[in-house]
């Protein structure tokens, strides 16, 4: 005996007038702007001029 595994990766689905019908949707995100909390830059960060 085999042992078989059964895969749907090739499987398609068509409508009524033969065209394949797609598989995948698209879903768009678009993330809400936001207001930066900290505007001030950290003194111990910047960089002096040389």
């Amino acid at each position: 005996k085999k042992n078989i595994q059964y895969s749907s990766k090739k499987k398609a689905w068509f409508d009524e007038h033969g065209n394949m019908l797609p598989t995948y949707h698209i879903e768009h995100h678009t993330p809400e702007r936001k207001q930066p909390v900290n505007t001030q830059p950290n003194a111990t960060l910047t960089r002096t001029p040389n």
